[in-house]
């Protein structure tokens, strides 16, 4: 195993970013399942860089012959399943957005904040049939 400067520099920004993940969990900017993801899949790049022997005798056991193939299908899996995380999480945001903004407009309708007649469109039919009769008042 012939260490190239390449592999020490992999290593080195693998440990870099471990450092720093474990900073910013520290400091409450990243969450604990997030920091878990994010230090194993540095902790991996590192032993990969310094070990390469390790994914060049997983790949043909996977039906990969080059170990270039197997980590760059790797790198593409994990990426899908980041991407899918945070589209799932970001849909879990914009729904629970949507309803704490419905339980305040409610909550403030109730606590007679807001007035019905203030309201932009308090009545969406009514808002229809204004509508309508208006148009045919103009045809006529």
């Amino acid at each position: 195993m012939k260490i190239t400067i390449i592999r020490m520099l992999v290593f080195l920004a693998s440990c870099l970013s471990i450092w720093f993940t474990l900073r910013k969990y520290k400091e409450n900017a990243l969450g604990l399942r997030s920091t878990v993801v994010w230090v194993v899949l540095f902790f991996a790049i590192a032993v990969s860089s310094i070990f390469p022997e390790v994914p060049d005798s997983v790949s043909p056991v996977v039906g990969m012959k080059n170990r270039m193939f197997f980590v760059l299908l790797i790198g593409i899996l994990v990426l899908y399943a980041l991407l899918f995380n945070v589209t799932s999480r970001l849909d879990k945001i914009e729904r629970n957005m949507r309803r704490l903004v419905q339980d305040r407009a409610l909550d403030n309708l109730a606590s007679g904040s807001i007035k019905k007649e203030d309201l932009v469109n308090p009545d969406p039919a009514e808002d229809l049939r204004g509508e309508a009769t208006r148009d045919k008042g103009a045809e006529g």
